[in-house]
């Protein structure tokens, strides 16, 4: 376990990719930031220096798509509109190698959410 000093100021360069951390007290911290989203510094309750993830609401919007997609299912009037379309019928054997062929139905759902 290592114990930390509180600082009253922390400093932060950017060198290139890296960003270093700095409160003249604790050891420096050096954040390599690679790819698209770099996880953020931020300061701990505790006082020491550690990483976050940054939200994008990834959960949210998942679960948001998943009760369109339900509640479009469940609408009476999806189905009746699905019925006069060509291309419900039950798919047949395809052959190897061949893409899925979605039914009709399927493909109007995704125009359904897609809005």
């Amino acid at each position: 376990m290592t114990a930390a000093v509180l600082a009253e100021q922390v400093t932060v360069t950017r060198d290139g990719k890296n960003l270093v951390l700095s409160d003249g007290v604790n050891p420096t911290v050096t954040v390599h930031i690679a790819g698209r989203r770099a996880s953020l510094p931020t300061r701990r309750p505790d006082g020491t220096i550690g990483l976050k993830r940054p939200r994008n609401d990834e959960e949210r919007n998942l679960v948001s798509d998943n009760q369109t997609v339900r509640a479009t299912l469940a609408d009476p009037g999806f189905w009746a509109a699905a019925d006069q379309m060509p291309g419900n019928a039950p798919a047949r054997m395809r052959k190897p190698g061949r893409p899925v062929e979605l039914p009709s139905w399927a493909l109007y759902l995704v125009a359904c959410v897609a809005g």
